[in-house]
């Protein structure tokens, strides 16, 4: 078992350097990753589509539907259809699907719902982690400083 994941993980390593940066636009069935080795949490039908970058090691995505955004951080790339990445990054689920038009409200009415039943500290660090990962979708997909 242990060999076959360090297997697999060499397999990923070697796809993202060998791979051209994934552009904007791209589209992928599935995404893998060395650290995780599946996105279990992305629906199997969704199509994964790449936003762009959110910084020199952090590249944004989404599904087609645009309900979730996630990040892949260290290394990326596409072969087969497949996306793979390095390290999973973050996983934010807007719970409802957008678009352009509609992401900068969407975000801002998930911000206001959430900050409504913040009750302790914890709640309070995940509300603000929360508005991190917003403030990073929203100045990948056009909508800086929208909060």
């Amino acid at each position: 078992m242990l060999t076959e994941k360090t297997a697999m993980k060499n397999s990923i390593e070697n796809v993202c350097a060998e791979s051209g940066d994934v552009a904007p636009g791209e589209r992928f069935r599935s995404a893998v990753t060395a650290e995780d080795l599946s996105f279990p949490e992305i629906p199997g039908e969704a199509e994964i589509v790449c936003c762009g970058k959110v910084s020199g090691d952090e590249m944004l995505f989404r599904t087609e539907d645009g309900r979730i955004y996630f990040s892949v951080r260290d290394g990326w790339g596409g072969k087969d259809g497949i996306l793979y990445g390095m390290t999973p990054g973050f996983r934010f689920d807007l719970g409802c699907t957008t678009n352009r038009k509609t992401l900068q409200a969407r975000c801002r009415l998930f911000l206001k719902r959430r900050s409504c039943r913040i009750t302790g500290l914890t709640t309070a660090l995940r509300f603000s982690m929360e508005t991190k990962e917003i403030e990073k979708i929203l100045s990948v997909e056009g909508g800086a400083g929208a909060l």
